[in-house]
């Protein structure tokens, strides 16, 4: 894999096609993972 060479799922345009597992499993995250990034998150790092 080339890394920054590689396009990814939605790079250009979002396929119309995508199921609910797909946008389950590539657009949203875990409860643990949320749980995470509220942890490390801090003021300095939120949008406004």
């Amino acid at each position: 894999m080339q890394g920054w060479q590689t396009s990814y799922l939605g790079l250009l345009d979002m396929p119309g096609g995508l199921s609910e597992f797909e946008l389950q499993a590539f657009f949203s995250f875990s409860r643990s993972e949320l749980e995470l990034i509220t942890r490390r998150r801090s003021d300095s790092l939120k949008l406004s």
